[in-house]
């Protein structure tokens, strides 16, 4: 139902500003660090946001209202 673009595995670190960009079928509404992530007419979305400073990880969020919500997680480096 989706694909991640960016940010790579292990490309940032926590605390970053962080570059969110991919793609999600229509109807489903994309966030990450809380802030909505808008799709394109191609079903691309594209945004920045602040990685966690106090875990290793980023959760991009995919909900949608019948299929429910789903995470892709990003590991952040060491």
């Amino acid at each position: 139902t989706a694909s991640l673009t960016s940010p790579a595995e292990g490309s940032f670190r926590a605390g970053e500003v962080v570059n969110v960009a991919g793609t999600a079928l229509p109807g489903w509404v994309v966030s990450a660090g809380g802030n909505p992530l808008a799709q394109d007419e191609n079903n691309r979305f594209v945004g920045q946001v602040a990685a966690p400073g106090d875990t290793r990880a980023l959760a991009i969020q995919f909900a949608h209202p019948q299929r429910g919500i789903h995470y892709y997680l990003r590991r952040s480096a060491r």
